[in-house]
């Protein structure tokens, strides 16, 4: 038998993190900020996802934002309590490493002086539902433990909380229904991007400066878009992501991508994940 503090060390979800080899970006007159949300791992849509390395990689952006439901937990759902035909083989270790290695290779395209952040998602708190219920699984469940973000230099933000860059503000998404996005210029009164319901989309809102008028955008999903939760329901759901310019007042410009059969085209280019 092997001692306790061998085994102990060998039940950790063990990972080397690498440092990126990107040289630090030179100060410009903008910023760029790459957005992305709803990757749902284990049910993320890997041609999608390759589509939007290649971008990063291109683009180099200064900020990477990572805006909620990074992981499904749908292993640790309210909502498939007792469903064992449906949790048959997942497994919450397995999609901690898909996503630590997602995670590697988004790091590894990053420049070295790039600011990241990570925002929760109303996925990652059925994390903190099962703690309540089981508080002595404190630090063995937990994305900021287990995706060691961290060690990886991510801020972490709760869910329905905002970061801020410029005058834009991002969260991952506090209302649904039928027009999200008004809905959330209505009660937010700020400009805003979200994700959380893997649909495209921009509005803008009236603004009492008379200056500007407030904006509203809603990015694309990473995921599947078919999953089994959905039986067969039609939706307008969309692969996507944003890309954000950030200029020295604060203004700033949000490009939707939208990615079809895996492909996009920006700064006239062809991106494709295939």
């Amino acid at each position: 038998m092997k001692n306790f503090e061998e085994l102990k060390e060998q039940a950790k979800l063990q990972w080397d993190i690498k440092k990126t080899k990107i040289p630090a970006n030179k100060k410009k007159e903008f910023e760029t900020i790459v957005v992305i949300s709803d990757v749902h791992i284990p049910h993320q849509n890997n041609i999608a996802i390759n589509a939007v390395l290649k971008c990063i990689k291109d683009i180099k952006p200064d900020h990477m934002v990572i805006n909620g439901d990074f992981l499904d937990y749908g292993c640790l759902s309210h909502w498939n309590t007792n469903r064992h035909k449906t949790l048959e083989l997942a497994r919450l270790k397995n999609d901690y490493i898909t996503g630590n290695s997602l995670l590697d290779k988004i790091d590894s395209l990053l420049p070295k002086n790039c600011k990241k952040d990570f925002l929760y998602g109303n996925h990652e708190i059925w994390c903190n539902d099962l703690l309540e219920q089981m508080p002595s699984l404190t630090g063995l469940i937990e994305p900021e433990v287990l995706l060691k973000l961290d060690e990886r230099g991510y801020k972490v933000t709760p869910y329905n909380d905002f970061i801020q860059i410029g005058k834009l503000h991002i969260t991952h998404g506090i209302f649904a229904g039928g027009n999200p996005i008004k809905k959330h210029l209505d009660e937010c009164k700020v400009n805003l991007l979200i994700g959380h319901t893997h649909t495209i989309g921009m509005m803008l809102s009236s603004s009492i400066a008379r200056e500007v008028a407030f904006s509203g955008y809603n990015s694309g999903c990473l995921c599947d878009l078919a999953p089994e939760y959905m039986k067969g329901r039609p939706h307008g759901w969309s692969h996507g992501f944003s890309i954000v310019y950030l200029y020295p007042n604060g203004y700033f410009e949000v490009n939707l991508i939208r990615i079809l059969d895996g492909k996009f085209i920006y700064n006239n280019k062809i991106y494709s994940g295939k």
